[in-house]
């Protein structure tokens, strides 16, 4: 028979060995993640919260479980709409408006998150996105990790700026593009598009907050439209101007104005190191800039 103390250590044995290869079975759930184990047949519908996980031992196949984290928390996303001197492809990603044409820069800040994984189709909604999402490989071969950004970027993203763009050309004018983003109609039909749109892609991410900024019309627009305003003005100066000089049929506020013409043209030469003579005769004005000795 077999002594007693045989029998102990042999129990002793395999306790430890039990111990060490469920220790390497053991895998940790970092406190900002979650996770889902894929098996050989499909996906468990468990989501592991923080913590340890066994993920089970390698079959005699060799197949295995395999442990998928993602962040838990929300993300943001920011869509630029910039001109080609903001990006490094020199490609212009501008909105313009539908009737006018007009191009304008924006901003649109995304705040994702994932589905409410407490809900069996939750669950199912979370596995699509670990299924979704090209995987990175850990320290460890059978630990997994997921970039939720990854997922919006890869499967999502185009369809969310041809939303927005769409949103932009439903305005006729730049002015009416200004008006709805200052009274709120801008954003949310901006932040309708998005949801829809993660719809369309079968993207079961979810859209908390959609914040446009940056508004702003194209720079030669602007420029031109001041030049314009700027002529505008000065013609209606011009004019406020000669009304006045015609109703006096004596001629002296066309002279006195004359005059004080003459005064700032001198003025201004005298500025700039000329001494200016100004001599009016016949009716006309000569000026001559005579040069410092």
């Amino acid at each position: 028979m077999i002594g007693l103390k045989k029998i102990l250590g042999f129990v002793g044995l395999m306790v430890i060995c039990f111990f060490f290869v469920g220790c390497d079975n053991m895998k940790n759930v970092p406190s900002d993640k979650i996770g889902m184990i894929l098996t050989p047949t499909g996906w468990e519908q468990t989501v592991y919260p923080p913590g340890q996980v066994d993920v089970g031992q390698t079959h005699n196949d060799g197949s295995q479980n395999m442990l998928y984290l993602i962040q838990r928390s929300g993300f943001d996303i920011k869509e630029s709409f910039a001109g080609r001197e903001s990006n490094e492809g020199k490609e212009d990603h501008r909105c313009v408006t539908g009737k006018d044409k007009s191009l304008f820069t924006l901003d649109v800040r995304l705040l994702l998150a994932l589905p409410d994984y407490s809900t069996d189709s939750g669950k199912k909604d979370l596995s699509r996105i670990f299924a979704l999402g090209n995987p990175e490989v850990t320290a460890d071969n059978r630990v997994m990790h997921i970039s939720a950004k990854s997922v919006y970027e890869q499967q999502a993203q185009q369809v969310v700026r041809n939303k927005i763009r769409i949103v932009c050309a439903s305005y006729n004018t730049f002015d009416d593009v200004w008006n709805a983003y200052l009274s709120e109609d801008f954003q949310k039909k901006i932040q309708g598009v998005i949801s829809k749109a993660l719809v369309d892609s079968e993207v079961p991410l979810h859209i908390v907050s959609a914040f446009p900024s940056n508004l702003k019309q194209d720079e030669a627009v602007v420029a031109a439209t001041t030049a314009q305003q700027s002529v505008s003005q000065r013609l209606e100066t011009v004019k406020i101007i000669s009304d006045f000089l015609d109703k006096d049929p004596t001629g002296n506020r066309r002279l006195v104005y004359q005059l004080q013409t003459l005064q700032e043209i001198a003025n201004v030469g005298n500025t700039n190191g000329h001494n200016t003579i100004v001599i009016p005769f016949g009716g006309n004005t000569g000026i001559l800039p005579l040069p410092q000795k």
